[in-house]
């Protein structure tokens, strides 16, 4: 008997990433094709280029039990508002974008009739002729961040969650707590995304002595917010890890780099943006989160 449809929306860099591989490894794998272009259909794996071939669009489907979400995190509310009638109680949902945000939100729209997961993963890759290429191969780090009280556990039709997870997604682990995980790559992605976008450099330039204040900065303020938030995180340690993703990335551009670059809307909110915030409702100062946010802002509108 064939395991119902995992769907995956969309047709960005990883969601055609994590198509191919569900392709490659014959799961039941249907991307969910938005707008009026079916673009992404080709991508390099493992040294050939496969053809996707596994689509539907949104009105040609009557229910879904497994969705894998990797959109971009501004976009997650809208996407959950128009899938959630097509969800079935129990259905499996899997978050996987950047910044924080989104998990609290996903909880009060679908939190009664899914079970929510988040898988965090810096495995990189990119669109150039309309095909997908993996920019870096990293490790990925999951965990249940919801289950609904709605619902018992269906042994033996609910699909394995783990084990879709380790299919889908590069050197997948399952973690406790994913939190502390996200707040970490949180502080990776609000020193490198913006200063890249900002000054129009690659990863390894972020680390230039000119930047370094600014990091500094950058990484006091989310420390003092993550504080509020139960989680003690060092600033050494975040300052190591910038240094080591902009050391194994030096030669990549960052997601918000390419966002300002093509005129696109960016993650800003989510990253940065969600420091600002946060500091403003614990009213603790966070000038210089809020000034990065508006300059990426600025930036969008050019």
């Amino acid at each position: 008997m064939q395991h119902p449809p995992i769907y995956i929306l969309g047709q960005g860099a990883i969601g055609s990433l994590l198509a191919a591989k569900g392709q490659e490894s014959k799961l039941n794998t249907i991307q969910i094709v938005r707008g009026d272009t079916d673009k992404n259909s080709r991508v390099e794996l493992n040294g050939t280029v496969q053809h996707l071939r596994s689509k539907t669009r949104l009105k040609n489907i009557k229910s879904i039990d497994f969705l894998v979400i990797p959109t971009k995190a501004y976009d997650v509310e809208n996407v959950l508002k128009e899938l959630k009638p097509l969800l079935t109680l129990g259905a499996q949902v899997i978050l996987s974008h950047n910044g924080l945000g989104t998990i609290e939100l996903c909880k009060s729209l679908i939190g009664d009739i899914a079970d929510i997961y988040f898988c965090t993963t810096s495995t990189g890759a990119y669109a150039k002729n309309n095909v997908i290429h993996l920019a870096g191969i990293g490790k990925s780090e999951w965990a249940l961040v919801s289950k609904s009280p709605l619902v018992e556990d269906k042994i033996g039709k609910e699909l394995n969650v783990k084990s879709v997870i380790s299919t889908l997604f590069f050197n997948a682990t399952q973690v406790s707590d994913i939190l502390p995980v996200l707040w970490n790559k949180l502080a990776v992605n609000a020193v490198i995304n913006p200063i890249s976008a900002i000054h129009n450099c690659l990863n390894g330039d972020v680390l230039d002595h000119q930047h370094q204040q600014l990091t500094t900065s950058i990484l006091e303020e989310l420390v003092l917010v993550a504080k509020q938030q139960g989680l003690e995180l060092k600033i050494n340690e975040l300052k190591k890890l910038v240094v080591d993703v902009a050391n194994q990335t030096q030669h990549n551009s960052s997601s918000m780099r390419e966002d300002v670059l093509n005129g696109r809307q960016t993650e800003i909110d989510f990253i940065n943006g969600y420091i600002a915030n946060q500091a403003s409702l614990y009213q603790i100062p966070a000038p210089v989160n809020t000034y990065i946010t508006s300059e990426i802002k600025a930036l969008q509108r050019l």
